[in-house]
C-alpha cells in the first residue's frame, strides 16, 4: 500500500485499540500521552519502508528530501542533455546540409525542425512514446539515479549504524538500533522490515528508547503502528508478507546449500520461506488506490461511531 495509507491506518487503528475496553494494555493519563502514542504509532506505521528510499519515511526525512532533490536535478539536467546531443546533432548536420548545397526543401525543413524541437522536449516526449535508442537511454539515466538514491540511502543507514555501536560503549539499546540501521541499508525492500524478526527487533529497540525518555506506551503505541502496516495492510497486496527472513539469510549466508539435503530442514525451511498474501490490492493502480481509500474510509467509521457510543478511552 501508498506510505500515505499506511500512515492513516496506523494511527486509525491505535485510536480503535485505544477505544475498545478489551485492549486494556493501551491506557492514558493525560492528552499529551495520548498525542505522543498517536505519533509513535504514526512512526511505526511507516518504518517497515525505511528500507526503500522512495518511501513517505524517507522523503519526510531532511537529509534524504534534500539528496533526492540534488540527484532528481542532475538526472533532469542529463536527460536535456542528452535530448540535445542526441537530436540537436542531427538537427544540426541537416541545417548545413540545405545551407551548404541550397537544398531547402519542404521534407527537410520539416524533418529539422521536428529534430530541433525533439531537443528541446524531447525527455518528455520519449519518456512517452517509445523512441529507439533515445527512450533507452532515457531509462537508463532513471535507473542510474535511482541507483545514487539507494547507495547515498545505503551510506547513510549504514554509517548510523556503526556509529551508534560504536557510541554505545557496550550498552544494549545502542547495539540494537545500530544493528537496526545497518539492516536497513543492507536487506533489500520487504523482507527483513517486513517479517516477525524486524517488528520484534524494532519494537525491543523502541520499548529501550520508552525507558531512556520515561514516557510510557510509546512502544506499544509503535508496535500497533507497525503490526497495521504488515498484517492489517500489506497483506492484502499481491506481494505479501515473508513468514521469515530466515530463509533468506540462510542463502545469502550460503548455509542453506549445506543444510538443503536434511529432509526437516527442508520442510521448515519451505515454511518459512513463503509469503502472507491475501491479493486484493495491487499497490499504485488506480483500483488499488481506491480500495485503499475505501478501506481508510470503513475504518474511520468505525471509529466515529465508537465515539459517538461514547466507548471514550480506556
Amino acid at each position: 500500500m501508498m506510505g500515505r495509507t499506511h500512515y492513516t491506518l496506523g494511527i486509525l487503528y491505535y485510536l480503535l485499540f485505544c477505544m475498545i475496553p478489551i485492549f486494556t494494555m493501551v491506557k492514558f493519563s493525560s492528552l499529551k500521552e495520548i498525542v505522543i502514542g498517536i505519533l509513535a504509532a504514526s512512526i511505526g506505521a511507516v518504518f517497515p519502508d525505511a528500507d526503500s528510499d522512495h518511501s513517505l519515511i524517507n522523503n519526510k526525512n531532511p537529509i534524504f528530501r534534500t539528496s533526492n532533490r540534488v540527484v532528481n536535478h542532475y538526472k533532469q539536467l542529463l536527460k536535456k542533455i542528452f535530448a540535445i546531443v542526441f537530436f540537436g546533432i542531427p538537427a544540426t548536420f541537416m541545417a548545413f546540409y540545405m545551407y551548404y548545397y541550397k537544398n531547402y526543401s519542404v521534407v527537410l525543413m520539416i524533418f529539422t525542425f521536428i529534430l530541433i524541437i525533439l531537443s528541446i522536449k524531447g525527455a518528455a516526449v520519449g519518456e512517452k512514446i517509445y523512441i529507439p535508442i533515445f527512450t533507452e537511454g532515457l531509462r537508463a539515466i532513471n535507473s542510474g539515479a535511482a541507483r545514487a538514491k539507494k547507495i547515498f540511502m545505503m551510506i547513510v543507514y549504514l554509517s548510523a549504524g556503526i556509529t551508534c555501536i560504536y557510541l554505545s560503549k557496550g550498552s544494549v539499546d545502542g547495539i540494537i538500533w545500530g544493528l537496526i540501521f545497518i539492516i536497513i541499508a543492507i536487506f533489500p525492500h520487504r523482507t527483513f522490515l517486513h517479517s516477525p524478526e524486524g517488528i520484534i527487533l524494532a519494537t525491543i529497540g523502541v520499548k529501550y528508547l520508552e525507558k531512556r525518555i520515561m514516557f510510557a506506551n510509546i512502544s506499544t503505541a509503535f508496535f500497533i503502528g507497525y503490526f497495521s502496516h504488515l498484517y492489517l495492510a500489506d497483506i492484502f497486496t499481491s506481494s505479501g508478507v515473508p513468514i521469515s527472513t530466515i530463509p533468506l539469510i540462510l542463502r545469502k549466508t550460503k548455509l542453506h546449500s549445506k543444510f538443503k539435503r536434511y529432509k526437516t530442514y527442508m520442510i521448515v525451511y519451505t515454511i518459512l520461506n513463503k509469503k502472507l498474501s491475501i491479493p486484493l490490492i495491487k499497490t499504485g493502480s488506480k483500483w488499488g488506490s481506491v480500495l485503499e481509500g475505501i478501506y481508510v474510509f470503513v475504518l474511520f467509521i468505525l471509529l466515529f461511531s465508537l465515539i459517538i457510543n461514547n466507548k471514550g478511552f480506556t
